[in-house]
C-alpha cells in the first residue's frame, strides 16, 4: 500500500477498520488489537 502512487493515512485507517469488522463478522482468528503503537498510519 505504501508503494502505491497515491497514499493517504485515512485510506489505511479505513481499510484496517473494514478488515477488523470483517474478522469479527466471520469470527476468524484471534480478536484484533484495538490500540497498538506499531499499528498506526504508515507503520
Amino acid at each position: 500500500m505504501l508503494d502505491s502512487p497515491f497514499y493517504h493515512p485515512v485510506i489505511e485507517e479505513g481499510l484496517r477498520t473494514a478488515l477488523r469488522e470483517l474478522q469479527r463478522a466471520l469470527r476468524m482468528g484471534p480478536p484484533p488489537v484495538e490500540r497498538c503503537l506499531d499499528c498506526g498510519p504508515g507503520a
